[in-house]
């Protein structure tokens, strides 16, 4: 790809990206505590019609297809504990047009490089250029949704619904390898695993107090 420095315009639009989400966090906080919350409230109604049991995991997928169709969005889906063998789809999406705005602008400049290349460059390389080009903007998401979590924790739509004893919220490829953004764990651990760890933590407190740290 000539003609354009590919590389230098990524940096300015990561830049760009950068400065807007910078500035403005809290409003980009508040979109997705209110899109979540709208989903809670979602799964709520399908728990309360019996449809949907206590959930384990909801998973923030990245569809490469809405990528390349300049769809700014990200599927969200609720599992329970059989994660996705569990075939009651509860479903909906949670709109990063905010992101992927610069994202598109980018896939926009490559796609202009390719069909100057005189086919020198494929169409299935271009693709992966912005594949590997939106792993950044994953990055402000995740970051996004993370300290968005430790909001809708606190609402009424978030706290009725009912939640499997370990509750994952995750992000990644559909079907597909994740990252753990927010996580709860109630479950009952081993008796043996507690006294391990109290113990542990009683001789690190004797330690603190001969050193007096």
């Amino acid at each position: 790809m000539q003609g354009i420095d590919l590389q230098r315009k990524g940096k300015e639009l990561a830049a760009e990206l950068d400065y807007y989400v910078k500035s403005h966090f809290e409003q980009l906080v508040e979109q997705f505590v209110d899109c979540f919350s709208e989903y809670c409230n979602k799964i709520y109604e399908m728990q309360r019609q019996g449809r949907k049991g206590a959930i384990a995991y909801i998973h923030f997928s990245v569809l490469q297809t809405n990528i390349l169709l300049k769809k700014h969005e990200i599927r969200l889906d609720a599992y329970d504990e059989n994660w996705f063998l569990d075939y009651v789809e509860c479903s909906d999406s949670y709109h990063v047009g905010e992101f992927y705005s610069y994202l598109e602008q980018y896939g926009d400049l490559v796609e202009e490089l390719r069909k100057k290349s005189n086919g020198k460059t494929s169409l299935a390389e271009a693709q992966r250029r912005v594949f590997a080009e939106s792993k950044l903007y994953l990055f402000y998401i995740a970051e996004l949704i993370r300290a968005g979590m430790r909001k809708v924790v606190q609402t009424e739509a978030y706290q009725r619904i009912e939640r499997a004893p370990c509750f994952v919220v995750c992000i990644g490829g559909y079907l597909d390898r994740f990252d753990i953004l927010y996580k709860e764990d109630n479950t009952i651990k081993d008796s043996k695993e507690v006294r391990s760890y109290l113990q542990s933590k009683k001789k690190n407190f004797l330690v603190m107090r001969f050193l007096k740290i």
